[in-house]
């Protein structure tokens, strides 16, 4: 509870903090990797709340923060986040995150990315489809035509988590 209040309280909200030699955002990125690492529920609702933060630096960090502390009910602002973000980088940590934390509400998310142009938006999908208690069957035929070496171990994964015991090579030998 300290660390959240000092997260989101106002003096670190400034161009230096009370801290002299770091910056407000400087102190408010380190509670949040702390929280993450600590993976504390408690933490989830204001990790969630930086997702919409206005400095990116901080969103960034509460992404990945999120994803590690596979708190569930962040899954719609993180949905939210990768489909409205612009930056590129925010939208590949959020599905990231969203595959890390096992919510079975994003399965249509990743089924609908195992097509996309982007290798890591279909890597992560397979991650995320792995993690779950996911028929991957279905997948099986994209072995032979996924050029990404990335994207077919993921798929790999996802087949093995469901027990297609036959790819397990494919995740010894990668």
């Amino acid at each position: 509870p300290a660390l959240v209040a000092e997260l989101e309280g106002p003096r670190n909200r400034g161009s230096r903090a009370w801290y002299r030699k770091w910056t407000g955002t400087e102190v408010r990125i380190a509670i949040i990797q702390t929280l993450g690492v600590i993976g504390s529920d408690e933490a989830g609702p204001a990790l969630t709340r930086m997702l919409t933060d206005e400095d990116e630096d901080v969103v960034k960090e509460a992404v990945a923060a999120v994803g590690v502390t596979g708190y569930r009910a962040a899954f719609p602002a993180l949905s939210n986040l990768f489909k409205t973000s612009r930056n590129d980088d925010v939208r590949e940590q959020s599905l990231q995150s969203i595959a890390l934390m096992r919510e079975p509400g994003a399965v249509s998310l990743f089924e609908s990315l195992l097509d996309d142009s982007d290798d890591s938006y279909r890597e992560l999908s397979a991650e995320g489809l792995a993690r779950l208690d996911y028929d991957a069957s279905g997948l099986e035929p994209r072995m032979e035509t996924e050029k990404s070496a990335n994207v077919r171990l993921a798929i790999a994964f996802a087949l093995v988590s469901s027990e297609r015991l036959n790819y397990m090579e494919h995740l010894v030998t990668a």
